[in-house]
């Protein structure tokens, strides 16, 4: 019984293990600048009674947000950065992304080596007493 459980175990370690080999280099081979944040547009009125916005059709901007100490923060962005910025911050979200798999890949694999321990565990022997293997044990 233990063998036939073990060795699915084992199969599902060296699956994980060759998952972990294909993430790892997403990692390593980031070399393009990241911004930690997001683009997205602002929308307002700008105050002005006869402007099209106090009827509804709001004023629209770029805009960066981030989080800097705890609380969201939006800046304007200007024209000439947005598109860098855009994928610079396009960039982060594909590496926490990777960064998050990263980590359900290495928990599954811990999940797997604890199990298979399960499996190959016979009990905790007793230290004063001489230890049977438990092939030896059928056989007596």
């Amino acid at each position: 019984m233990h063998k036939a459980v073990s060795s699915v175990y084992r199969k599902r370690i060296d699956e994980t293990f060759r998952k972990l080999q294909a993430l790892l280099p997403r990692f390593l081979e980031v070399r393009q600048e990241m911004v930690h944040g997001w683009v997205g547009t602002n929308r307002r009125k700008c105050g002005n009674p006869r402007c099209r916005c106090a009827q509804g059709e709001l004023h629209e901007s770029p805009s960066f947000g981030t989080r800097e100490g705890g609380r969201y923060v939006h800046r304007g962005i200007a024209p000439e950065n947005l598109e860098r910025l855009r994928t610079a911050t396009g960039r982060w979200r594909e590496y926490r992304e990777a960064r998050a798999k990263l980590v359900k890949t290495f928990e599954r694999l811990l999940r797997d080596i604890d199990a298979l321990e399960q499996c190959l565990c016979v009990g905790c022997p007793d230290p004063l007493s001489p230890w049977k293997n438990p092939t030896e044990e059928e056989q007596a």
